[in-house]
């Protein structure tokens, strides 16, 4: 074993959500099928669910996870596209 794992890449900088990216990609078609524009979180390899709008997924997400890294994707969006700030850093709620 050479000692790097599957969530670092060659130079050993973190893949954030390799496994959570892999599980919705194999789980795409039921997605679009049955969840078409709803948003789903997934952490590893377990669906925690689908919800209607983004702020539903991101509260159960933070909810459940708090500020560990989970993944939160709206069904049929463009694979890449740009978070502004105030989604890419965690809510604080006083």
């Amino acid at each position: 074993m050479d000692g790097k794992n599957e969530s670092t890449t060659a130079d050993g900088s973190a893949r954030p959500l390799k496994v959570e990216i892999a599980t919705y990609e194999a789980n795409r078609t039921q997605f679009e099928r049955d969840f078409p524009n709803q948003w789903v979180v997934i952490k590893g390899t377990e669906i925690i669910g689908h919800y209607a709008t983004m702020d539903e997924a991101a509260d159960e997400g933070l909810k459940r996870f708090g500020g560990k890294p989970f993944l939160l994707r709206q069904v049929c969006a463009p694979t890449e596209i740009v978070l502004p700030a105030s989604v890419v850093y965690a809510r604080v709620v006083a």
